[in-house]
């Protein structure tokens, strides 16, 4: 049997439970963020080409950005020693495809033109061409690190990154695998919505 203080203690929970007002939390909102960017790159060996992608802010500081950089103008001409070259040598990073989570610096924005300072870490796949061979590029894959300067003001900003590729191949030649390591640099317009 049931004793009094536990009757009474269930009726003051239920009490408490069904007189209570509903509670609302709230915290400040965070709008939807995203940015395209696109502009000059150089993959390797100084040759021009093109960037493009979309930055999206995931909070106030991660976002994560998508994109590729291409290559297609001519590349400076390798000249291969099969017997004397390190075989490294023979390879140009030419296009690649770019997913690369980022941490944002954490800063106040001021009037007029604002920057972001953008910490990366990312992956993706990249096509090489070697001097020795007829048949290319040849893919694989590879991390990119990198680092991207954001100056805008209202919509519209610059955007100046630096990735270095590292990644790993097989150069057949040599007949051995190879960790390389090319850095790209890129110019970017910059649109916010």
């Amino acid at each position: 049997m049931p004793s009094i203080q536990n009757t009474l203690a269930t009726l003051a929970a239920l009490v408490c439970l069904v007189g209570s007002p509903a509670a609302e939390a709230t915290r400040m909102p965070l709008d939807p963020l995203n940015r395209i960017h696109a502009g000059y790159s150089t993959a390797d060996r100084g040759a021009p080409g093109l960037s493009v992608g979309m930055d999206s802010r995931l909070t106030r500081l991660l976002n994560v950005d998508v994109g590729v950089f291409v290559s297609p103008f001519a590349h400076p001409e390798v000249a291969v020693d099969l017997d004397n070259d390190d075989p490294t040598d023979w390879l140009t990073l030419r296009h690649g495809i770019v997913v690369a989570p980022g941490l944002r610096v954490p800063h106040r924005y001021g009037q007029g033109i604002n920057w972001d300072l953008t910490l990366r870490a990312g992956f993706g796949a990249i096509w090489l061409t070697n001097a020795t061979e007829t048949i290319n590029p040849e893919t694989t894959a590879a991390l990119m690190p990198s680092a991207d300067l954001l100056l805008r003001q209202d919509q519209f900003g610059l955007r100046l990154g630096v990735r270095e590729v590292v990644f790993w191949t097989y150069v057949h030649e040599a007949r051995e695998n190879f960790s390389l390591s090319r850095t790209q640099l890129s110019a970017e317009g910059v649109y916010q919505f």
